[in-house]
């Protein structure tokens, strides 16, 4: 079943599950060509030896454009020192999807769930266990092709003082890009609470995020305390 959701060339093997997503546009492409990140060094980085990106997208592109489903663990049986003749009477897989703007999780679990049952082969009792779910956020700067013409005011202003505030305490603009993550509070402030968000990431590669030897530059921290008390000032009008 699980070697059924994907195809050989890497697609999510999942009827609908690219139905909703946006296509990559030009600008898109241009910033991310500014990102200093090259394949080899993202392999360096990764410590691995190959990529394999689906739907014509390069590495780079994958990991800020293309949806994914990706197994986070499977067991059953025995596991132990030594050698079991024994047949398990069950497994289990964990399965994530990290989807992209425009796709509604609802739908994925749901079609997900439903190429599962189709799959399963007679006889074999399943199991479903919904974990949590959350749609993505993507906010666009303003004055590009897919800006939002109804987007609010304050979000507009607040990507032109962090375009100033950056540039002026870095010495080079800001690159926009998506990037994936595991925040899905920031969805929920905007359906909620109507409240939009700009993201700034300040991390480099060495930084190795969540790694038990994760670290920060200290001068990329002096520098954002610099910008970030321009911005939200610029935004208060003081």
């Amino acid at each position: 079943i699980c070697a059924s959701l994907h195809t050989p060339d890497g697609r999510v093997n999942v009827p609908g599950f690219y139905d909703d997503v946006l296509p990559v546009l030009e600008w898109e492409r241009e910033e991310l060509a500014r990102y200093p990140e090259t394949e080899e060094s993202y392999k360096q980085m990764l410590d691995v030896e190959a990529f394999y990106p689906a739907n014509g997208l390069s590495p780079l592109e994958a990991v800020r454009f293309g949806p994914t489903l990706e197994f986070n663990g499977i067991g059953g049986g025995y596991q132990g020192v030594g050698s079991k003749t024994v047949i398990p009477s069950e497994a289990f897989v964990k399965i994530t999807c990290r989807l992209v703007a425009n796709q509604d999780p609802v739908k994925i679990q749901k079609q997900l769930f439903e190429t599962i049952r189709e799959r399963c082969p007679e006889g074999i009792r399943l199991t479903f266990r919904d974990g949590g779910i959350a749609p993505a956020y993507l906010a666009i700067p303003p004055e590009r092709p897919n800006t939002p013409v109804d987007q609010p005011e304050s979000l507009a202003r607040a990507f032109k003082s962090a375009d100033k505030a950056i540039e002026s305490s870095f010495g080079t603009a800001p690159i926009y890009l998506r990037e994936g993550g595991s925040i899905p509070v920031i969805a929920d402030f905007n359906k909620r609470a109507g409240l939009e968000a700009l993201m700034i990431g300040l991390f480099t590669p060495v930084d190795n995020l969540h790694a038990p030897d994760e670290s920060f530059d200290l001068t990329l921290m002096d520098k954002a305390i610099v910008a970030f008390e321009q911005i939200f000032k610029d935004i208060a009008g003081v």
